[in-house]
């Protein structure tokens, strides 16, 4: 028992002096993609790739040399035109790091199933990376602008992304998995976010692009794109990119802002709880939602006496009346001009009510989706502290007007 023993001991130490990484590579001879794009050109896929510049970052920031290259491959398939890029690149492409990958429109409107398969398909990559639109643009010419505050395009874009789902709202970081998830979830349309270029190109891929308190050209995310199925149709506005990202729960705070006397007073909401239920009252689908959020007053330049409970009220009320008219007319659009249920109120149908789902399911978003009768109601809490101080043009010039 005692030989047995050692035996199995000495042969699991034997074994694991032989075990390791069957793909085990070198990192320096890696070249880490942190950027995808890709866009299409007479019949031919064109793949860039933002590769970090490691050997030359130190140097980079001395020598005026830049931190990032981009590659260019072509060819008839995506994957022939990745490889393409082999030819040039010194090192072996790895994007188990990739950051955010550009899609260009014309691709996003014909084959945007065909790219998420191959790279739903790809052993390296984690699936979290970010999935955008290039709008008006050439998206490999999104991976060449060179921003000042971050060290690569890809960083610049992931980290505006962040910052705008949260606080804003008006764009949203979308990664590669949830957006599949959506793509095959049934009774539900996906959305992109998207980015356009600000300025020419051929100055945003200069150096001296950095160089500028004020670059020529820039990076700015846009609104959303809308899907059906995996077909772009569109983008909306800047309202309804806020609206859509608030009921589909993708933000945490937004801003919005109502007419009130001769002013404007702009709201900061927070806290925001959304339900949504469905019926079939008489064969007929309908949507109960209920919206609910704190509100503070952020901007206010009107001599309101805001310690009057009344004005308050009043105000409120308006609130409440512009939420739930940004609503309507959100849903509207979606309804209307997209025929495209981005929210997932089929599937809100699909689990409630399967079996009349399943046969009207090819024909939701054209012709039942449009019909849906929509009930909704919104109730805002303006009892932030910082909103029922009164205004600094009523103190300085005591008016008493209510």
């Amino acid at each position: 028992m005692k030989k047995k023993f050692c035996f199995v001991l000495f042969a699991t130490i034997i074994l694991t002096c032989f075990t390791g990484c069957y793909n085990y590579r070198e990192l320096e001879n890696l070249a880490i993609v942190t950027g995808l794009s890709i866009d299409k050109k007479d019949g031919e896929y064109i793949v860039g790739t933002l590769i970090a510049n490691s050997k030359k970052q130190e140097a980079s920031s001395k020598e005026g040399q830049s931190q990032s290259i981009v590659y260019e491959g072509r060819g008839k398939s995506i994957m022939e035109a990745f490889y393409d890029i082999d030819l040039e690149s010194p090192k072996q492409l790895y994007i188990g790091h990739l950051t955010v990958a550009i899609i260009d429109e014309s691709i996003a409107k014909n084959e945007i199933e065909k790219i998420s398969d191959i790279l739903i398909r790809s052993p390296e990559s984690r699936k979290n990376f970010y999935v955008l639109i290039a709008k008006d643009a050439k998206a490999i010419d999104v991976l060449k602008i060179t921003t000042p505050l971050e060290s690569f395009p890809s960083q610049n874009i992931s980290m505006n992304l962040k910052n705008t789902s949260t606080y804003q709202g008006i764009s949203t970081d979308l990664t590669y998995s949830e957006f599949i998830a959506s793509l095959l979830t049934t009774g539900i349309n996906p959305t992109l976010p998207s980015v356009q270029i600000i300025g020419e190109v051929k100055n945003g891929e200069q150096q001296s692009n950095l160089e500028s308190t004020n670059p020529k050209t820039k990076l700015k995310l846009s609104t959303l794109a809308v899907f059906k199925d995996a077909e772009l149709l569109g983008y909306v506005t800047e309202e309804e990119s806020k609206m859509i990202n608030i009921l589909n729960k993708r933000t945490s705070y937004a801003m919005q802002s109502i007419k009130y006397k001769d002013s404007q007073i702009v709201f900061h909401l927070s806290d925001f709880k959304i339900t949504k239920k469905v019926s079939l009252a008489k064969g007929k689908p309908t949507l109960f939602l209920n919206f609910s959020s704190k509100a503070a007053i952020n901007e206010i330049n009107t001599d309101a006496n805001l310690s009057d409970p009344n004005i308050i009220a009043d105000i409120n009320e308006l609130l409440n009346q512009k939420i739930k008219q940004e609503i309507k007319k959100t849903i509207g659009t979606t309804q209307n001009k997209f025929q495209s249920d981005i929210f997932g109120f089929g599937n809100l149908f699909y689990q409630k009510y399967p079996n009349y789902f399943s046969k009207i399911e090819t024909k939701w978003d054209k012709d039942i989706y449009k019909t849906l009768s929509l009930n909704i109601n919104v109730n805002i809490d303006l009892e932030t502290k910082g909103s029922l101080e009164q205004t600094i043009r009523r103190e300085m010039y005591g008016k008493t007007t209510k």
